[in-house]
């Protein structure tokens, strides 16, 4: 498609901002934003959930990657143990 006919949703509505800020740096150059009803939403809003340092916060989740392929300059990464 030409850039032309080409547009970017910037706000998004569904992930915490510290959940999002991954995908907004590593694919959209940094230019999504939260919306404001989930910039600073945590799972102990929701019914029946407990109150506690995990549910008060948005979990992040780490894995670690390893680099498996090499080719024409560009590394490849999968998860690693």
């Amino acid at each position: 498609m030409p850039p032309e006919g080409q547009t970017l949703l910037r706000v998004q509505y569904r992930m915490h901002e510290a959940i999002m800020g991954f995908s907004s740096q590593q694919f959209y150059e940094g230019k999504l934003i939260a919306d404001e009803s989930v910039r600073e939403h945590t799972i102990e809003e929701l019914p029946g959930i407990t109150p506690s340092s995990l549910t008060s916060r948005p979990l992040m989740l780490s894995i670690p990657r390893v680099p498996v392929m090499k080719k024409r300059g560009t590394i490849f990464w999968k998860a690693g143990k």
